[in-house]
């Protein structure tokens, strides 16, 4: 069983270091700290943790596909905030929606 981390807090808006009221780089503890990890581990590209290369979700490899299945991008989301969170499940109470936009001079679809 793991036992739960502080990690370092970051603002919701611009997802950059906070400061804490003495100067310091602030800290979150858990559970907000949880939900942070597991917030990060969504934002994360495959490949993109020159760390290690295999964290992170499929973006540009399966999910930005022209048609990809939903449950693709449902499995993906939970795989990574369960890794990274170190969770041993993961449930889905919030819905999320996702508006594709992409625009050019000879072409529009949305």
């Amino acid at each position: 069983m793991s036992t739960a981390l502080s990690t370092l807090l970051l603002d919701l808006s611009s997802w950059d270091l906070v400061l804490d009221a003495s100067g310091n780089i602030a800290v979150a503890s858990p559970p907000y700290s949880t939900n942070q990890d597991v917030a990060s581990a969504c934002r994360t590209f495959l490949g993109e943790c020159w760390y290690d290369r295999t964290q992170g979700v499929p973006y540009l490899q399966q999910i930005f596909d022209k048609n990809p299945p939903i449950a693709l991008f449902q499995s993906a989301i939970v795989s990574a905030g369960i890794r990274r969170a170190s969770l041993v499940s993961a449930a889905r109470s919030r819905k999320v929606g996702i508006r594709f936009s992409a625009r050019s001079r000879r072409f529009c679809h949305e």
